[in-house]
């Protein structure tokens, strides 16, 4: 680990991860978004992601880097706090109010690295943990294997099921909606990728 930091790299070896389809319960076997692919990655990669993610979770909690209404993937956040949140401000307002839910289809999937790599210039000076975190995006690559061998490709996004940091970088970037100016009619909180609005008026 120290090695790692001292260096301001992520091993490259551990960058590749191997690529399992699950199939999604009830759903049709000849369509594609009826599997789940699930990124089968080295255990020491996992660990050396788990103990990096300790020191930057340090960070996050002393200087309140990330905003307080993100209760996903956070330590001491949970379902319960969210939804009391929400119940909250809808009764603190005196006007009419309606509750917009959204989901965010693929999130994961469909995060790209120079996003991430921006956000995280943003949210912290630059250290060795810093430059660590953004040489795990670079040189990535995902197999899976075919009748043919192992099929290796590069990768530019997606933040893979199975690594610890895929949630960290999900909610650097869903910072940047969080922390937008909305007009004080509208409230906004986020578990992971699931955000709720909440928008309150004199007239329906």
């Amino acid at each position: 680990m120290n090695k790692c930091l001292d260096l301001k790299k992520f091993p490259t070896p551990f960058k590749t991860g191997l690529i399992v389809l699950f199939h999604k319960k009830g759903k049709e076997n000849n369509s594609i978004t009826s599997y789940r692919p699930i990124s089968l990655l080295p255990i020491l990669r996992k660990l050396l992601e788990k103990l990096l993610l300790q020191r930057v979770n340090f960070t996050i909690n002393k200087q309140n880097v990330l905003h307080l209404h993100q209760f996903g993937f956070r330590e001491g956040k949970s379902t319960n706090h969210a939804l009391r949140k929400l119940l909250d401000v809808i009764e603190e307002r005196e006007h009419y109010v309606i509750v917009i839910s959204l989901d965010i289809q693929g999130a994961m999937d469909n995060l790209k690295y120079d996003i991430i790599r921006k956000e995280l210039r943003k949210l912290f000076t630059k250290s060795n943990i810093s430059e660590t975190l953004e040489d795990i995006l670079s040189n990535r690559k995902v197999a899976i294997q075919t009748s043919d061998g192992p099929a290796v490709w590069k990768q530019t996004q997606v933040c893979p099921q199975g690594s610890s940091t895929s949630p960290f970088f999900w909610n650097i970037v869903a910072d940047e909606i969080l922390k937008t100016d909305w007009p004080k009619e509208i409230y906004l909180q986020a578990f992971a990728d699931d955000f709720a609005f909440v928008i309150s008026g004199r007239t329906r």
